[in-house]
């Protein structure tokens, strides 16, 4: 089994044996946000613990586990901070997708979507009901001026199954 992983430019390949690709994304939405994901265990509780001990680890003050996953496939993380030692304002994890683009598109109209909702944007509707060409003109109108409201990708990975 292979699992390949990218954080923000670094790109890493990290060869595995044949177990179980439990993993879990762990963040510290503080001002510095510390986020940490951990893959390839044999369950999600011993997942969830070494995200959370990675996390806190880091330097996180608020840890707490916001995924967990045990599907094959492409996860993505996006965030929203208002800026440079700000809390975060809005963040998205997914996992199980086909293509490192779903994962990438789906995590960041998910992310702009809780912005939008958060500037007031998006008062009603569920989040199927709002496409991402919609949620980005809602956050234009909205947006303070000069002002970037948009989420960016902190990481992405893949997670493979044994066969």
């Amino acid at each position: 089994m292979k699992i390949y992983l990218t954080a923000l430019i670094a790109i890493a390949v990290l060869a595995a044996g044949s177990v179980k690709a439990d993993s879990a994304i762990a963040i510290s939405a503080s001002d510095q946000f510390v986020f940490s994901f951990t893959y390839n265990h044999s369950d999600l509780s011993s997942a969830r613990q070494d995200a959370m001990a990675r996390c806190l680890k880091q330097g996180g003050s608020d840890c707490s586990v916001v995924m967990t996953c045990s599907d094959a496939g492409f996860g993505s993380l996006y965030i929203r901070k208002a800026g440079i030692g700000s809390p975060v304002e809005a963040y998205a994890v997914v996992c199980g997708h086909g293509d490192a683009f779903s994962a990438a598109a789906e995590a960041r109209r998910r992310c702009e979507f809780e912005v939008a909702q958060n500037l007031g944007a998006i008062s009603s509707g569920l989040y199927e009901d709002w496409s991402f060409p919609m949620i980005r003109n809602a956050i234009a109108r909205s947006c303070p001026a000069l002002g970037n409201c948009s989420c960016n990708e902190r990481s992405q990975w893949y997670d493979s199954d044994p066969d």
